[in-house]
């Protein structure tokens, strides 16, 4: 059988692509076996403006009939809202976490509305052999937080795993709930990016954890706010020891760790989340939102006497900030548009007000940039004055002189009459092929691609930008082989909106081994463009180490050749900068940072680099726009490096 999946409306039409005149439908192949239930997964994707209705579809692949049908509205979430994800063998324990303020806030809406609710806290019942978990790296974005609670991790397929560590590399937060979950990811794909060894158990006693309850208990004028345990009363912990990027969260008494997994963390805890001691603690939720989810922290004033106001002290996020929840992002996603301020805050990246941080995004700056790159290579010009003089002058003496000229000598003028028709045809066919070879082609596929990779992660983010021109009406089939690409048609304009009597074309996504995406139709003398994504195997990890005392070294272990490679840092608040020039595959360079005197993310060897120019009429793909949003339009934190370069290969 075939599985269609498709957002319709009310009136059960499909909903065209944002700013296109296009529908996306989703289908896969499926095996029944006989008299088995199997489960499959469904791929939606939501318009922005659609108030989302997810139908669902069971064809025969032979003869085409709906076998079973099933319509589910959807509940948009809002653009602040983000799933956290509990594993857990026993989620009763937490169930304590949905009413936190850290979850859902004190604050309210404006209007006086409902409360403003930061997470969904979904517990995922694990199965006999397996977990109810996306297996496609790209749909993990609207998920903030994953807390694991001794759960088998033997029960995550491989393109989970996958997806879960690409997720943690691009902002992802993992919390790893006490000893037994520790004890249970030793050997297991976590491993290696856990910020801590387990060690020797131990008890936690009053003594033992008063550091930790000073700076983690809001002080109270009524109640003592403090981990309560009597002289007799221990708590079951376990010593832990960081290695890699691993460190002891300051003020806890070395029982909360923390490491980087690329842009994203995993913390670990000493003891418990669901100890009595802990669970019962009046102080958990401002330990929750400080220390496991690095929130910043909350002041409360009481406006009435049934409302509360929460603002956030030293941040400029105000309550209803997407990046205040999730700090997932993608450069092709989440970089502001030129001229949009991001308000000084979170380094320029920017939070869409449909889709917050990390959703698809045909608007986002890199989206814009790569758009005008392909309108100055692929925009069709008009044939110059002089073609189109001297293709009418041949017309007109073809036509009249030669042709009454003709038909004279033979003695039958008559059929001059008869001729001209043809003429005029034939005239027409060659103007066409005259007019294809003077602007220089019939068909074109112009591409400009992001690729973005953190250290040390063989795997890197890949968004595709192609734009596709032919002179007469066409439909084009593309393919991609990787089961976790996704591709839809691209906007030529954000401001486009189809006319009354455009038609609106349907575009299938099939997707299986390889991602394939028929139906995508271009009219005559045209472009039109196509946007993909996909996790895009390196073949092996740039990494960048050293100290300043011993130097640094950029090693390029992919399989990539990178051209024009700077290196940029931000170091005790002076930005620094390093020039590599080309980096080939397996190649080793050292790196020599040295202060900007402007201060400006921007490296002056650029300034030779062609490809980095601005438009040019000579046809050539220029990545000027593009560059600037990564070198320029993006600042760097604190600590943070940053390499920019660019990669020219139509096979990859």
């Amino acid at each position: 059988v075939e599985i269609q999946s498709t957002i319709v409306d009310q009136f059960d039409r499909g909903v065209r692509i944002d700013k296109t005149p296009y529908e996306l439908v989703s289908s896969r192949a499926a095996a029944m076996p006989k008299e088995r239930i199997r489960e499959f997964e469904s791929l939606f994707y939501v318009p922005r403006d659609a108030t989302p209705t997810l139908r669902t579809r069971v064809l025969h692949r032979r003869s085409g009939t709906t076998l079973l049908e099933s319509t589910r509205r959807g509940s948009p979430m809002p653009a602040f809202q983000y799933y956290l994800v509990v594993l857990s063998r026993e989620p009763d324990r937490l169930k304590f976490l949905k009413t936190l303020p850290s979850i859902e806030s004190v604050a309210a809406f404006e209007d006086g509305g409902r409360k403003v609710l930061y997470n969904r806290v979904s517990f995922l019942q694990p199965k006999a052999t397996s977990l109810p978990l996306p297996s496609h790296s790209l749909t993990w974005t609207s998920i903030s937080t994953l807390l694991w609670d001794q759960i088998d991790p033997a029960r995550v397929s491989p393109a989970q795993q996958a997806a879960m560590i690409d997720w943690l590399h691009w902002g992802g937060r993992l919390i790893v709930n006490g000893p037994g979950s520790l004890e249970r990811l030793r050997g297991s794909f976590l491993e290696p990016y856990l910020p801590v060894d387990r060690k020797d158990a131990v008890e936690l006693n009053a003594s033992s954890i008063a550091e930790f309850n000073d700076a983690w208990s809001v002080p109270a004028s009524k109640n003592a706010a403090s981990i309560a345990l009597k002289n007799d009363q221990v708590m079951v912990g376990v010593r832990l020891e960081p290695k890699g990027s691993g460190y002891f969260i300051d003020e806890t008494s070395q029982l909360v760790a923390e490491g980087t997994v690329g842009r994203g963390s995993i913390v670990v805890t000493a003891f418990s989340l669901t100890d009595r001691a802990v669970t019962s603690w009046p102080s958990f939720d401002s330990f929750l939102n400080g220390c496991l989810l690095r929130r910043p922290a909350r002041a409360f004033e009481q406006t009435s006497m049934s409302t509360s106001t929460e603002r956030r002290v030293g941040s400029a996020l105000g309550n209803q900030d997407p990046r205040l929840v999730s700090n997932l992002r993608y450069f092709s996603r989440d970089t502001s548009r030129y001229g949009q301020s991001s308000g000084g805050i979170q380094s320029g990246w920017s939070a869409d007000t449909v889709s917050g941080v990390g959703g698809w995004n045909d608007t986002s700056g890199t989206a814009e940039a790569a758009r005008s790159a392909l309108k100055d290579a692929a925009g069709i010009s008009i044939p110059q004055v002089g073609f189109v003089l001297r293709t009418l002058a041949v017309y007109l003496a073809v036509i009249v002189p030669v042709n009454w000229l003709f038909f004279r000598l033979i003695g039958r003028v008559e059929w001059a009459w008869v001729a001209a028709p043809v003429i005029a045809i034939g005239a027409s066919l060659a103007v066409v092929r005259l007019a294809e070879l003077d602007i220089g082609f019939a068909r074109s596929r112009t591409e400009v691609a992001t690729l973005e990779f953190h250290g040390g992660h063989s795997r890197g983010h890949l968004s595709r930008y192609n734009a596709l021109y032919t002179s007469l009406t066409a439909q084009y089939s593309m393919a991609i082989d990787e089961a976790d690409a996704l591709v839809q048609p691209f906007a030529t304009g954000k401001d486009y909106e189809p006319g009354a009597y455009d038609t609106v074309h349907k575009v299938n996504l099939r997707r299986g081994r390889t991602i394939e995406m028929d139906g995508f139709h271009v009219k005559s003398n045209s472009t039109g463009m196509v946007h993909s994504e996909q996790m895009f195997d390196l073949g092996g990890a740039f990494e960048l180490s050293g100290d300043d005392a011993k130097g640094w070294q950029l090693k390029n272990g992919t399989t990539l050749t990178v051209n024009d490679v700077g290196v940029l840092r931000r170091e005790n608040k002076i930005m620094q900068g390093g020039w590599i020039g080309k980096l080939r595959a397996g190649q080793t360079k050292p790196v020599h940072f040295r202060s900007l005197e402007t201060q400006e993310q921007y490296l002056p060897e650029w300034n030779k680099v062609a490809t980095f120019g601005g438009a040019s009429d000579d046809g050539e793909l220029r990545l000027r726009a593009l560059w600037s949003v990564a070198v320029q339009h993006l600042e760097l934190d604190q600590g943070e490096v940053r390499m920019v370069g660019w990669y020219d290969n139509e096979s990859a």
